[in-house]
């Protein structure tokens, strides 16, 4: 196969960029360098714009100077790049992740944050009442992880008054969640093999009941590739991949 003068040049381009881009991690500590190379691997690419978004939700909630003295929960925190941005705006953050693998290498890329603390935890069985009171938690991509959902979500009312959760859906008017069996070894799957999908009136007759106020998030602002928050729901009873509410939830 011949290839083009162009994407030849363009071939070379990328060579180079790589050449230049492995120089400069070359040059790290080992540790350093391990920490760079594997946030490239994990929760990286469309995950990257997917938390930008999810972050400028926050910042359209509070004012900087708020969040820099918020005391604040992450839950099911991944690699703990959301409570390391905040940890960096100076808030006191505790990120609590499931998977050992991905606790220690957050711990191994976030070490020089002292004001956050990321802990391994199963958040199916975490009553959370250990950690102290929150002035925010936040739960993104978690709960349809879990198997004790309404339990979960009431811990988390019991020590903050502010929370901003997302999760996918079941598309359904019905008061109820879908039960489902997920991979527990796959990194962005369930710890203990049971998730679920609960539907937008389950969780917002939820929230009522143990004393949130609410607000449903859903502008075209958080879509992020294929993750959408403004689709119409069409409650035919599906699980179509990639759809999320959000809601921002508080206590007057």
């Amino acid at each position: 196969m011949r290839f083009s003068y162009k994407s030849r040049i363009k071939h070379r381009f990328k060579e180079l960029l790589y050449f230049l881009n492995f120089s400069q991690i070359n040059s790290l500590s080992p540790v350093d360098k391990f920490s760079q190379l594997n946030s490239l691997s994990q929760f990286s690419g469309p995950y990257e714009y997917w938390r930008i978004k999810k972050i400028n939700q926050i910042l359209d909630l509070f004012t900087i100077e708020e969040l820099s003295s918020f005391r604040i929960l992450e839950l099911g925190a991944g690699n703990c790049e959301i409570g390391a941005f905040f940890a960096d705006l100076g808030s006191d953050v505790i990120s609590i992740e499931g998977k050992l693998n991905t606790v220690n290498v957050a711990k191994i890329r976030w070490s020089k944050l002292k004001n956050l603390k990321i802990v391994l935890s199963d958040l199916d069985s975490d009553n959370l009442s250990s950690y102290g009171e929150f002035d925010l938690i936040i739960n993104f991509g978690l709960i349809y992880h879990l198997e004790n959902i309404e339990t979960h979500i009431l811990n988390c009312s019991k020590i903050a008054k502010h929370l901003i959760l997302d999760t996918h859906i079941l598309d359904s008017l019905e008061n109820k969640f879908l039960v489902l069996n997920e991979d527990r070894n796959a990194i962005t799957q369930s710890l203990n093999g049971i998730g679920c999908r609960p539907t937008i009136n389950f969780l917002e007759k939820l929230f009522s009941k143990i004393g949130y106020k609410y607000k449903r998030l859903e502008n075209k602002e958080l879509n992020s590739g294929m993750y959408k928050y403004n689709w119409k729901p069409k409650n035919d009873g599906k699980v179509k991949h990639g759809h999320f509410k959000m809601w921002y939830c508080y206590k007057q």
